[in-house]
């Protein structure tokens, strides 16, 4: 919001921590001064007059200022309750956040910023913010229901791109609290093709785009499995599939039951697996070697987590790459890749 400046503090250990500030130097002498919620004063280095209120929250405080005139006293008490609100939040989360120190899980710290930042760019792409200074909740509702139906296709994939992405970001909390022990493998009868297909279709506007054609043979097969901990090997193997694909290629999934095993068989042309790291693609923060060189690597958690979740629920994962059935795409190698899921 232009012209609207915020500056979250909270206070540690008798220390001012600055959560967010997006404060002019220009403003920031005028913070110790403010001592209430809303008032209307001359700041002290630019010498110009704003509106601006300081409150005290739990540990800190919040100190919102606009030299916008346009913006009346009610349009800024919402602004500063928004941001209180939004304190608390991230308050309820802090000291939990305040533990992850370790790498694996600055990297879910990684991937949650990032799916939510793609949830606001998705949002922010059919609805510019600039709507949301609009006046009045009907005003506003109507400026919006206007802009989405005249953008039935966009809007369309605004929703499924956003659905995705927040089953993304439940995903990698959810993968967090297994590993870190915090939750327990519930193990029910489940039949297999409704999950994968549950799964499957938040990425199908992805596969759309890279034009691979989807396969799902049809199956009956029902298993014991922990519902959730198998969605969040399923969006991983997913994640990874869309970003490694070759485009225009063909993506096959098939059941089978070998000894008393259940297998899932994914097979597709994907970027290459060398020899030399086929185990090292399942170990925590490692990036394949193509997935490196044509900056295409995440952040290497992925088939980890997999890895480590189908252990939990008595199950194992292999993948095979065929350097003897390959393609090339602009110079980069795919190979037949077969995912052997089993359960």
């Amino acid at each position: 919001m232009k012209n609207v400046f915020i500056h979250v503090v909270r206070v540690v250990d008798a220390k001012e921590v600055v959560i967010f500030s997006n404060l002019p130097d220009i403003y920031k002498a005028d913070v110790p001064s403010c001592k209430t919620r809303r008032e209307y004063k001359k700041g002290i280095s630019s010498k110009q007059y704003k509106r601006q209120g300081r409150l005290k929250v739990s540990d800190g405080y919040i100190y919102l200022c606009t030299p916008d005139t346009s913006i009346s006293n009610t349009e800024f008490d919402i602004l500063l309750n928004k941001y209180i609100l939004l304190y608390n939040a991230f308050c309820q989360n802090y000291e939990r956040m305040k533990a992850i120190e370790d790498e694996e899980n600055k990297r879910f710290k990684h991937n949650i910023t990032t799916f939510a930042s793609h949830i606001s760019g998705e949002l922010y792409g059919l609805i510019p913010q600039d709507i949301f200074m609009t006046r009045g909740y009907d005003n506003l509702h109507n400026k919006v229901k206007n802009i989405v139906s005249k953008n039935n296709s966009n809007t369309a994939s605004t929703i499924i791109n956003t659905i995705k992405y927040s089953k993304q970001i439940s995903t990698e909390i959810d993968a967090y609290e297994y590993l870190s022990g915090n939750a327990q493998i519930l193990v029910q009868k489940h039949a297999l093709h409704k999950i994968l297909m549950l799964s499957l279709s938040l990425y199908s506007e992805a596969f759309e785009k890279k034009e691979v054609k989807i396969i799902v043979e049809d199956s009956n097969i029902s298993i014991d499995l922990d519902y959730k901990s198998f969605t969040v090997i399923l969006n991983n193997i997913l994640s990874n599939i869309q970003k490694y694909i070759l485009s225009e290629s063909e993506l096959r999934f098939a059941f089978k039951v070998i000894d008393n095993k259940v297998h899932m068989f994914i097979t597709m042309y994907s970027l290459r697996i060398e020899d030399s790291e086929r185990n090292k693609i399942f170990e925590s923060g490692y990036s394949g070697l193509w997935a490196s060189k044509i900056k295409l690597n995440g952040t290497g958690m992925g088939l980890y987590i997999v890895k480590i979740l189908l252990e939990q629920n008595k199950g194992s994962i292999s993948i095979v790459s065929n350097h003897n059935e390959s393609k090339e795409y602009n110079n980069i190698p795919y190979d037949h890749t077969t995912i052997n899921i089993i359960l």
